[in-house]
């Protein structure tokens, strides 16, 4: 276990001098440019994630607006039912009592 340890730690350090003197792989102004380019991708995906959220919230606003106009026009369609309902009922009682007073003419 001890012998792994060291071992790790001698990577460790050999890694480590390696980053300082240049020879790790990345310079550190490759990794200026990468953090410039990372930081320049979060941002960019900010942007996107606000504007999302702004259209989110706007088809939001437009959904509570139609479904207040829909339940405002059912109530008209059931008050125009009613009324129709009402002049046909009118119109029946109408058409009855015309077809009465026909039959007492004839029958003069």
């Amino acid at each position: 276990m001890q012998r792994l340890v060291q071992k790790a730690n001698g990577k460790a350090a050999m890694w480590r001098q390696k980053c300082k003197s240049g020879e790790g792989g990345v310079r550190s102004e490759e990794l200026d440019e990468m953090k410039k380019k990372f930081t320049a991708k979060v941002m960019d995906a900010e942007s996107q994630l606000e504007a999302a959220l702004s259209k989110a919230a706007s088809l939001d606003k437009a959904n509570h607006r139609l479904r207040a106009e829909m339940e405002d026009l059912s109530v008209e369609v059931e008050r125009v039912c009613t009324c129709c309902s009402l002049v046909y009922k009118t119109l029946r009682l109408r058409r009855h009592t015309l077809k009465r007073v026909y039959i007492l003419k004839i029958g003069l």
